[in-house]
């Protein structure tokens, strides 16, 4: 039998993971943006092929601009080392690649921080 505070600790896990779903259920359900599939899909970029030896390191942030088709229409590398260099347009265009379900409304605009080693 699990200890009170295993038991609590599972309990809280599980109310956030259904909350969570429950938010995403109604973005989709009223065509609103779905900012935890965004969330997912930036996190999800792999940015391995704009590796450079002679590229800048360190932490950077992109601010990733999705149309209502879901498809990321913009993205730029606005803070870090690398802001301005080739390694910026290619991590722009990784991020570029991300895609959301479809939603009604304006383009939406979300930023992400990044790490680059």
């Amino acid at each position: 039998m699990p200890s009170p505070k295993i038991a609590l600790a599972l309990g809280v896990l599980l109310s956030a993971l259904a909350s969570a779903d429950a938010s995403r259920a109604a973005a989709q359900e009223d065509g609103g943006f779905d900012r935890s599939a965004a969330s997912s899909a930036l996190s999800s970029v792999d940015l391995a092929k704009c590796k450079n030896p002679k590229a800048a390191r360190g932490e950077g942030h992109v601010l990733v601009r999705f149309a209502p088709s879901g498809s990321a229409s913009e993205a730029v590398v606005d803070k870090g080392p690398m802001v301005g260099t080739p390694v910026a347009k290619c991590i722009a265009g990784q991020y570029k690649k991300a895609k959301v379900p479809a939603f009604k409304g304006q383009p939406v605009q979300v930023g992400k921080t990044f790490h680059f080693d």
